[in-house]
């Protein structure tokens, strides 16, 4: 029984290491094919033992060893956090398929969910793709169609509130990834579910909004979503 967690400790790891080059060079418009992994800094080409999840970091201290340009500590957070989310997934899951399918799921929002904080923008590429697979899934090993009707009902209303926000306030409320990373969610919890993240990630979003106004006297535009979708769907993940 422990090899399935050590197998989910490293692959976690690996992903998580994924996810940093892959948020780096989407963010920077850098090729996520060429050139090979290297310092941000001095451009130098990683060698193959400075690539090893966690343990890299922890080697070279957080910097590199040339120029000594300190690591984003996110990074060694995303490997970690990865790393046990994917320990917490396999316990969860009844069979190795519904593990890839939560894995995947969660992953994929990840990605998005860091995008969003850093950058106020993300990748939805990973949600339609994911959205698909989920469905898929849900098609033939469990007969559930009716999960179809839950992410169109929620793309219904969401876009409505979307332009109806607009019609009165002349700005938008939610951006189109809100609406399709909610329907992505959607497939995989169910409309249900997925209520109960909503209502989590509005208060989450207005505490966080009252906190930088009246502690850090900051009058923010704008709030990333997704960051607060992610941490619901995990509070709800943790208690189904």
């Amino acid at each position: 029984m422990i090899i399935k967690y050590v197998f989910a400790l490293i692959l976690g790891a690996i992903f998580g290491s994924f996810l940093n080059m892959l948020i780096y060079r989407v963010s920077n418009d850098v090729s996520l094919t060429i050139p090979r992994s290297f310092c941000p800094n001095c451009k130098r080409t990683l060698k193959w033992y400075e690539n090893i999840p966690i343990f890299s970091f922890l080697f070279l201290k957080g910097k590199c060893k040339v120029c000594g340009f300190k690591i984003p500590k996110y990074y060694f957070f995303n490997e970690v956090f990865l790393s046990l989310l994917s320990i917490f997934i396999m316990f969860k899951s009844p069979n190795f398929l519904d593990f890839t399918i939560s894995f995947l799921f969660f992953t994929f929002l990840h990605y998005m969910a860091v995008l969003d904080f850093f950058y106020m923008e993300t990748d939805i590429r990973p949600a339609y793709f994911g959205s698909l697979l989920i469905l898929l899934y849900k098609f033939f090993y469990f007969n559930n169609f009716s999960i179809l009707f839950d992410v169109s009902l929620i793309v219904f209303l969401l876009y409505y509130l979307k332009e109806g926000y607009f019609i009165i306030r002349g700005k938008d409320g939610l951006g189109e990834a809100d609406i399709t990373i909610s329907a992505y969610i959607t497939s995989f919890f169910g409309l249900n579910n997925f209520i109960y993240i909503l209502i989590f990630a509005s208060i989450l979003s207005i505490l966080t909004f009252f906190y930088f106004l009246f502690i850090k006297k900051q009058n923010l535009q704008k709030l990333p979503f997704v960051p607060f979708l992610y941490t619901s769907s995990l509070l709800i993940y943790k208690t189904s």
